[in-house]
Parts: structure tokens; sequence; C-alpha cells
């Protein structure tokens, strides 16, 4: 994996976390292996003066979830009401531990997630990934820039995760990784000249926390933090610097900037009734706005928003195994400048033979203004495989950008 991915892992120390993801998901390999290299040659040149600077933050534009999650992906994100297992922290802390429905909820130790790897790489990359086998690409360099006219105006993205998770009651402990790239080709520029602009982000951290459920599961709150570490690189680059390896390290070395930092996330539910299942969520993330200081004092700190959600769902059952779960969902209540029509999420869930995750099969749909996603997984009990295709708004205020990406996800669940 280190050799086909030489743009963006240049880190010997990850190559294990690498390889595994490599071997969790085949089917992403080859995309990614020529996609990012290539899609480094192919980003934007033909902006309006008037929208550069909007055009070139929406372009490079990074996820601010702390891993990826396959579940909420083909959901389009609306997840606060339903969320359990390595996605209730983030998503909804309240739901730390799960509920009675839980075959597992009266085990002390409710779950174990070892490892946890996910992916996502957005149409670009596979497309350009296509047009290489099409044109029988021998070196990633020459074929790249014969593409370049045909793909002006294209963003690349692509991102892995790997976790850890383990529950004890209503107590979790998950430590993760996470590493995100986005690359688009700077205006003006032309080639010789520094004309790819990469935004590359690693992230190490771990996370903590817990909830509290009445007896009867009416009501529950939790508590989620994280402490992060971060590496950020950001600029300019030629394609001759990032094709060769010492190039690229050292160009990489220049302009890394590293940051550290904690979050915080609050999360509430209610359940109104047994038999249509209909719940409330208020789910408040990165409470107070989370902010990562840099390492050197003269350089900004990175911010993230708070993020205020309400959730409600309702789900009926599905003869004796079954169940189909609806949801909508109003994000970023905090941020007036964000349009109301981007703040609301609409989603549906069937699953069979179990809830959530537990569910041996699950079929997800979702809508936003980015368009629609949709979603699947198969629980073998120890074996958990997750896919999904996401359309995800990325653009800024009132700006839409849909960024259209495949998600999987692959989990060994040791316990219970």
């Amino acid at each position: 994996l280190h050799g086909s991915f030489p743009i963006f892992f240049h880190d010997e120390k990850d190559m294990r976390l690498e390889v595994a993801i490599m071997r969790s998901w085949i089917g992403i390999r080859q995309k990614v292996r020529w996609g990012f290299l290539s899609g480094l040659y192919m980003m934007q040149t033909s902006f309006a003066d008037t929208s550069d600077e909007l055009r070139k933050a929406e372009t490079a534009r990074l996820d601010v979830d702390p891993f990826v999650s396959a579940r909420a992906s083909g959901m389009g994100g609306a997840l606060s009401t339903i969320a359990d297992g390595i996605d209730a922290p983030y998503y909804n802390p309240a739901l730390i531990g799960g509920f009675k429905e839980h075959a597992w909820s009266k085990e002390s130790i409710r779950g174990v997630h070892f490892p946890y790897l996910g992916a996502a790489v957005n149409e670009n990359s596979a497309s350009l990934y296509q047009q290489h086998q099409d044109r029988g690409a021998v070196s990633p360099r020459l074929v790249g820039e014969s593409l370049l006219e045909v793909n002006q105006g294209k963003r690349q993205f692509f991102r892995n995760s790997g976790a850890f998770s383990w529950h004890w009651y209503r107590i979790v402990l998950l430590p993760f990784y996470d590493r995100q790239l986005a690359a688009f080709r700077v205006p003006g520029m032309v080639q010789g000249e520094p004309n790819i602009r990469v935004d590359h982000l690693e992230t190490t951290g771990f996370g903590y926390g817990f909830s509290a459920a009445a007896r009867d599961d009416s009501f529950a709150i939790g508590v989620f933090g994280t402490t992060e570490n971060k590496a950020r690189v950001q600029g300019d680059f030629t394609v001759d610097e990032l094709v060769d390896t010492e190039a690229r390290s050292a160009k990489f070395a220049e302009n890394t900037q590293t940051y550290s930092g904690n979050t915080l996330h609050l999360g509430a539910l209610w359940h109104l009734g047994k038999k249509m299942r209909p719940r409330i969520a208020i789910v408040n993330r990165h409470v107070g706005e989370s902010q990562y200081e840099s390492s050197d004092p003269s350089a900004t700190s990175l911010n993230i928003p708070n993020d205020l959600s309400v959730g409600f769902s309702f789900g009926p059952k599905l003869g004796k195994k079954g169940r189909l779960t609806w949801i909508i969902e109003a994000q970023k209540l905090t941020q007036p400048q964000v349009a109301l029509s981007k703040k609301l999420k609409t989603a549906l869930e069937m699953t069979l033979w179990g809830p959530g995750r537990d569910g041996i099969v699950g079929l997800r749909a979702g809508y936003g203004i980015a368009g629609g996603s949709g979603g699947l997984n198969f629980n073998f009990g120890v074996l958990e495989f997750e896919a999904a295709i996401e359309s995800r708004d990325v653009g800024l205020d009132y700006h839409v950008v849909a960024d259209r990406r495949a998600v999987a996800s692959f989990a060994i669940h040791l316990l219970p």
C-alpha cells in the first residue's frame, strides 16, 4: 500500500495500518492508487474572478467528523436518534452503551471493535482511474498530463480511517486515526509552476465518554470528548515535486504545521413510546467551538464551529424480524450563515434480524441538498461490512457544492 499511495502516505510508521486497509477493501485499491496520483494533475483552472477565494476554500474543504462512517454516509449524515456501536459517541453520545432492544444490553462489555477500518474516495478519482485504464496507462505522469484538459474543474478527495472501540457498560474508550486529502489545480498557473494546491490532514486522537439512561430507557444523556493531534500540509506544489518521492517528502516537511486540541460533544435522547418507537434527539457537537492550537505561536489556530442538531424518528416493525426507521434532522442550527435548506436532512433505514448495526442485513437511504445517498450493511457476528454512496455538500454558507463519494468500512467485532 505504501507504494500504491506515493503522494499521500509518506510515513513509514503507518505501514501496518495502510496494509490492513488495503486488505479490507480490495475493490477501492486501484481507484485510489492511480486516482490520487494523477488526480493532482487535473484540478480547477477556470474560476470566476469574483469567486476565486470561496471556490478555493470549498474545493480544498475537509470533513470535520473524526473518522469515516459508512452508515452515516449512507443516511446522508442523519443519525442522531439511532446511532449505535462505534458511531454513537460522535453522532449522539446519549446512545453510548445502547438500550434494552440490543441483545448485548445486559453484558458488562457491550462491544469491542478491533480493528475498525474505513475509506472514502470521491467519484472524480474513480473516473480518472477509469480513463487511465482506457488509455492503457503506463506512466501516471504522462497520462495525467494528457487528461488535464478534459478534467478541469474537478475536486479530488480521499480519506481513510482506523479505530479501536471498547464499550464497558455505558462507558466508551475510542482511540482513532484519520487521514484526509483534498487537492485542486490553482487557477491562472501554468505547467512547471507550483500549480497544484494540496490540503492534507492527518489526525491521531483518543476519545472517551459515557452515558446515563433511565431504567425504562425513556431518557438518556451522554458526553463524549477527544484529545487530538493534527499534522496539516497546505501548499502549492509542482507535478515534479509530487511525483518524486524525495522532493515530495522535503516539501511536505517544509509545509507541515502541527496542532493539538480537545473536543466536547453532548447528546440527549427521549423515547416517546414503544410501538412505533418515536424518538427525539438533541446533539451539541464541538461545544463552544473546538480549537486546535498550533505548535508555532505565530500561526493561527484551527477552529471547528459549534454544531447543534435536532432529530426526530419513528421506527415501526416489519413483520417479526425487521424494522423500518424514518428520521428527519436539522443540523448546524447555531450557524446562521448556513442556509436553512442546507441544514435539513432525512433518511430511511430498513434492518432485518436485529436493530441498527446489529441487523444481519440493512439497507439505507438519505437525502439532503447535495442529493441522494444510499448504503447497505452485512453483519456476520464477528465480521461487519458496510458500503455507501454519499452525496455530501462541501459548499460554504449559501453555496451548494456536491461531492459524490464511495465509502466502505470493515470491522471485526470481538465482543460480545
